[in-house]
């Protein structure tokens, strides 16, 4: 028992040392969130909600910010986006 308990902790503090969350005022392409993961839901929701339907290549286009409380605000979809580095945001063509 305690064994599991120290287990199931450590695997606690791995995954949230390694957790990662958009930044607020950058910009990312549907592409690297998924690439993150985690964000599949949030994508759909994100264009559902504004009348896009969610297939694979529209969400892998769409180009996000994220606000303060890290959800996904949908600037529009691209006909091409690229992903940045650790320090500059996607691009959009």
């Amino acid at each position: 028992m305690k064994l599991a308990f120290l287990l199931l902790t450590f695997a606690t503090f791995v995954t949230s040392i390694f957790a990662w969350s958009c930044t607020p005022g950058r910009y990312y392409c549907g592409r690297t969130l998924l690439q993150i993961g985690g964000y599949d839901y949030a994508i759909e929701r994100a264009l559902e909600d504004h009348h896009i339907f969610p297939r694979l290549d529209v969400k892998e286009r769409a180009y996000f910010t994220c606000d303060r409380g890290g959800g996904l605000v949908i600037q529009k979809v691209c006909k091409s986006c690229r992903t940045g580095s650790a320090v500059s945001d996607d691009i959009c063509y």
